[in-house]
């Protein structure tokens, strides 16, 4: 089971808490993080996005294998 935490950030009243969700801790969320982008490379690749001029902003175009992948979502 993943962590949850919620904090306070400072003793300041206006500073927005701290919540850690414990996203992609789990070696199975990562897995399919992974899957999930390459999934939107496949979807951005058919010609009807090809035509939209769209390009990749995050993880980037230039992580193509699973462990430069893996090394971005650590």
């Amino acid at each position: 089971m993943t962590s949850r935490t919620l904090r306070l950030a400072g003793t300041d009243p206006d500073l927005p808490p701290r919540l850690e969700l414990g996203l992609l801790e789990h070696p199975l969320d990562r897995r399919k993080m992974a899957e999930a982008v390459a999934l939107g490379r496949e979807l951005a690749a058919t010609a009807p996005l090809r035509a939209l001029g769209l390009r990749e902003i995050a993880p980037g175009p230039d992580l193509r294998t699973p462990a430069e992948l893996a090394t971005y979502l650590n």
